[in-house]
């Protein structure tokens, strides 16, 4: 079950905080590991290029970007969907959930455009999104 999408602007440590969410809010922090490979660019769906590249990013809600990252506990793991304002930083929205599948993204997203709508959306078009 996902936890539902609660990073508001100024969040600092994004892992720190799902690690809290996901534990019930106890304030211990994780332990990472980065073993498992959740990007997997040999599938044969387009492939889009990159419209922020060489980009100037001069104002907030210009460039969201997005991106999924595997966080392992002692004894378990979860995903976690990040969106980030480029030019201010900000944490947008994350969700986390014991699957990766296309709904942890969509989820992700769907919160922050309630208030704002990114000129340009830009992820690394990875195996989830197209889960």
């Amino acid at each position: 079950m996902a936890i539902e999408c609660v990073a508001e602007t100024g969040v600092v440590d994004v892992q720190s905080q799902a690690y809290s969410a996901y534990n019930g809010g106890n304030g211990v922090t994780a332990s990472l590991r980065r073993k498992k490979r959740t990007t997997n660019s040999q599938l044969d769906f387009p492939r889009y290029p990159t419209q922020v590249a060489d980009l100037k990013v001069s104002h907030p809600s210009e460039v969201w970007v997005a991106d999924i990252t595997y966080v392992r506990f002692d004894l378990d793991f979860v995903y976690l969907a990040v969106i980030m304002d480029v030019f201010t930083r900000c944490v947008r929205c994350w969700r986390l959930s014991h699957w990766l599948y296309w709904e942890l993204t969509l989820t992700a997203i769907k919160r922050p455009l309630v208030d704002h709508v990114p000129d340009i959306h830009q992820s690394d078009q990875g195996l989830a999104a197209y889960l």
